[in-house]
Parts: structure tokens; sequence; C-alpha cells
């Protein structure tokens, strides 16, 4: 666990009960007593049964990884229903912050709100101004933070709290529908939404059928580096999503992450040729390159110019990989949504590219363009190639 996790266990018990003190000064429950009219059964990501009542007017969206997931079950008029919005999608996806402001500038004066994971609470006292009748959070960041669940029973019953997630369930069965899914059934855009589930499944259907016969056994790295491109970055954050539908075996799978001395001396034992695939999970988030994302549009010599400081690491000339080429750059973001189809594809290109073709991949990113209101323009990966 990061030192950002730690902070926010060891701050949450105060800011519970601080927070329940605010509410009780006020006297406000959040909600009324009174049903607002039908109301529907859903099981979000996490498994909790939840009901809603409807119609949904104004949403709290309080992370910055729900706001495609969002905006791509509801389509046109998305932004209308949009109350709340985390300060961190500035800092954390800056450049989709800007393409988003551009499509919609109404977005600017929607109230924000402060990261969850940091503050370890959620933002009772904006959702309760804002007058929000759902709230969207990220289930990989509440599923670990202690006391989640009494701050939600706190905001009252008229206040449904939804969590969505990608991050640590990309590719697994359902998780399309429990995300995607499940805000077409509350805001009444199911046909919406169920193109977007029916396309995700769809294409990692057809990866998973391409390479049903192959026995998958190989070995690869995956750093999530950060601004310093001689430091290691750390090896579990973001997790490896592709890998487990792709197969391999992890060459360094220290549980902790950040201690690399076990990691780089399994890596680059003298007697071996190292993995035999290398992924460089790049984000702005974690400091990292900014040459991928949104509205980039870099030529191949400032790619190969961005990557050329991981490959002259000590000892890396000598990696089978980097002998290979078969280094890949790819944008992080993606995976907290079904735009973590780019990812999936184009590690597979690299490992299997007789049976995932560029033309697959332009095919999945033409298409996520065509589902996501705002676009999907961007360069999003870069294969070193021998």
């Amino acid at each position: 666990m990061n030192s950002k996790a730690v902070a926010a266990i060891a701050i949450v018990a105060v800011v519970i009960v601080a927070a329940v003190a605010v509410w009780q000064l006020t006297g406000d429950d959040g909600g009324s007593d009174e049903p607002k009219g039908d109301s529907i059964m859903v099981t979000d990501s996490s498994g909790r049964t939840i009901e809603v009542s409807l119609p949904v007017e104004r949403v709290a969206i309080c992370d910055p990884t729900i706001v495609e997931i969002f905006a791509m079950s509801v389509g046109e008029g998305w932004e209308d229903y949009v109350c709340l919005l985390p300060e961190d999608i500035k800092t954390r996806e800056p450049a989709k912050w800007d393409l988003l402001l551009e499509s919609y500038p109404e977005l600017a004066d929607v109230p924000m709100c402060g990261d969850v994971f940091s503050t370890g609470a959620i933002p009772a006292q904006l959702i309760y101004e804002t007058e929000a009748d759902l709230v969207l959070l990220a289930g990989a960041t509440v599923n670990y933070m202690p006391g989640m669940e009494e701050q939600i029973e706190a905001l009252g019953d008229g206040i449904s709290v939804v969590y969505l997630e990608f991050y640590d369930k990309s590719f697994t069965d359902g998780i399309a529908e429990s995300n995607y899914g499940i805000l077409g059934d509350i805001m009444g855009t199911s046909e919406t939404a169920d193109k977007v589930v029916d396309f995700y499944n769809e294409k990692l259907d057809y990866v998973m059928d391409a390479i049903a016969g192959e026995s998958r056994e190989f070995s690869y790295y995956v750093e999530l580096p950060g601004s310093d491109q001689s430091v290691y970055g750390n090896v579990v954050a973001m997790g490896c999503p592709e890998f487990n539908v792709l197969g391999g075996n992890n060459i360094c799978d220290s549980a902790a992450g950040v201690d690399m001395d076990w990691n780089l001396e399994k890596m680059l034992e003298p007697d071996g040729d190292g993995p035999d695939y290398i992924v460089l999970v790049c984000t702005p988030y974690y400091g990292g390159l900014s040459t991928l994302g949104y509205g980039a549009s870099p030529t191949d010599g400032e790619l190969a110019d961005a990557v050329s400081g991981y490959l002259d690491r000590p000892g890396w000339s000598d990696l089978g990989a980097v002998k290979d080429g078969n280094v890949l750059l790819c944008y992080g973001e993606l995976r907290n949504s079904v735009f973590g189809l780019v990812d999936l594809y184009s590690v597979a290109m690299m490992i299997y590219p007789d049976l995932v073709t560029q033309e697959d991949l332009d095919g999945v990113i033409a298409g996520l363009d065509e589902l996501s209101p705002f676009g999907f323009e961007g360069t999003w990966s870069y294969l070193v190639g021998a």
C-alpha cells in the first residue's frame, strides 16, 4: 500500500467524526423521506445492491475516472446532469479536461470536490449543497478505505451512491454491464449504454478467441514510471489487466511494488535475457511522460526520443525485449474504462502480431471515438519495434 493510502486510512476516523458532527449541527440529513416517484434496484461493480429513486436529475461525479463512463452511458446531454466534478481531473488528465471544456464550456461552472482518496472522505457538504440525488464513486478507491459505508449511510435515504470501477477489474465477466449497463438503466438511456457494453464484449471476445489456441508461455515486465526515466517506478500500481487475458509470467512480481532490489536482480541476471516483453504504463497522474494522451500527435521521432531514456538504463540493452523491439509505451489512464480495450489490443499486437493487427486496433479506436460524446482522438501507444 502506498503512502497516499496510508495517509488516507490514518485520517479517516477523524474525518468521519467531523463530518457527522457537521451534519448534526446543520440538522440536514441530505435527503427526504418522501419518495420522488419510481425506483430501480441495481447491483454495482462492487456487488452492492442499491435502490435508486427515479428520475435522477443531479449527479455528483467524485472521481475523474468516472467522467467518461457516465458520458458514454448517457450520451448526448450527459453534461446537463452533472452537478459536481472532481478537482483532480485537472491534474490527472489535463488534456482531457481541456477537451471537455472546449466541448462543454458550461462544465467550468460546475462545483468541484477534493480527491476522495487523499481526504479519506466523500464530499458530503458539497453533495448537499449541489442537491445531488445520485453520487458516483470509484470502487477501487472506497473499497480500500475503512468507514466509507458509514459515511454513505449518513448521507440519508434521498441520495443514492453507486460504485463504479474498471481499475482492477478490467476484462472480467460482466464488468461493462456493472458500470455502463446500470447507468443506462438508472438514467433511462439503456439503448446508448448497451451499445457500449456490446462493443466492449465483442472486442474482448475477439482477442480471447484469436489467442485461444496459443500456449501463452512468455515472460513480461510492467512498470508505472515517474518523471525521471532513469529511476525505476512501481511494478504494482495500475496492475497488469492485459496480461490477465493474454497470458505470460510476470518476471518482477514483488508484492510491495516499490522495493526493486529483488526485481532488478531477477530481471537483469547475467545468465538470462530478461523478459520477453516490456510495457511502460505512463500517466501524468504519477508524473510520467505527457507524450501520449488526448490530443497528442507526436511524430515517430518524438516517440522514439521519449522512450530512449528507458532503453538507456544500465543493462537494458542486453535484454531480449529491447533487442527484439518488444517494448511498448502506453497511456495508463485508459485502463479505467472501456477505453482500456486500446491497451489490450496494443499489447496483443506486440505478443501475437499475426493474430491481432494494426487494423484491428484501428477499428477499436474508431469505434470508441464514435461511442464517446466528446470523441477519442489522441495517441495512445507506441511500440519500439526491432
